[in-house]
């Protein structure tokens, strides 16, 4: 619990350090900027033509059950925002990672790190087709094991819901900690099994970034900041416990 308590405590060190650190809000909001139309999208996808469908289905009903209709919409609703959470956090850890990637070398630096090597083409190519097949072998296995919650919650009343509430908040707590710490891990060229050890040895201190994470990315506005702010902690827990 004691390395739980200092993740969170680096990310709020994190939000500290961004706010006295004008020169980094560039690589906040350009991820941001991107995030943002990912929530609108989320909503309007998931959420636009089920809310249709229960209203078509409330009207439906005879006018003595018609109190029916709003229970269908709760019914519609409380799945679809843990769907719409896991689908808009696969996708905007996949589509901000080049940015916080930027953000944690920038930190790095400022924290006394290494200094990066000359820029060469070659490194930058590699880099990106392993970035992007590692994001893609954890993403799919995030979704994976999501959908398999999500269909336990629908098939099994009650003790189905537990699971997924259980489980989902787990293995959402532990995508986001290894999302976070790949921002540093992807610009040092590491194996995926490399990054699954390095995940072991701080899991405690990185699990208290990713439940912190996880549960900014449900806070409006706030959570176009998350990524960003878990990419700055895990910079910090990188440099202090690996580095």
């Amino acid at each position: 619990m004691t390395g739980f308590a200092k993740g969170i405590g680096d990310v709020l060190w994190a939000t500290a350090l961004l706010l006295r650190s004008p020169r980094l809000w560039g690589y906040v909001l350009a991820p941001a900027l991107v995030a943002a139309p990912l929530v609108v999208a989320t909503l309007y996808i998931l959420f636009g033509p089920v809310m249709a469908y229960a209203d078509d289905a409330g009207a439906a009903l005879p006018s003595w059950l018609s109190f029916l209709g709003g229970l269908l919409q709760v019914l519609a609703v409380v799945p679809l925002l843990g769907a719409g959470y896991v689908v808009f956090l696969a996708a905007t850890a996949l589509c901000t990672a080049p940015f916080c990637e930027q953000l944690s070398e920038s930190v790095e630096l400022t924290l006394g790190g290494e200094t990066p090597p000359a820029f060469s083409v070659k490194t930058l190519l590699a880099d990106l087709v392993m970035g992007v097949g590692h994001s893609l072998r954890r993403i799919s296995s995030y979704l994976l094991v999501m959908a398999l919650l999500f269909a336990a919650a629908l098939i099994v009343p009650v003790i189905g819901a537990l699971i997924f509430t259980i489980g989902g908040a787990w293995v959402t707590t532990r995508f986001a900690a290894y999302d976070a710490l790949d921002s540093v891990w992807a610009r040092k060229s590491l194996s995926y099994n490399d990054k699954m050890q390095n995940l072991r040895k701080v899991r405690g201190r990185a699990y208290g970034i990713g439940a912190l994470t996880a549960l900014l990315l449900v806070v409006p506005v706030v959570n176009l900041l998350a990524l960003p702010l878990a990419a700055i902690a895990a910079t910090k827990l990188h440099l202090r416990e690996l580095g």
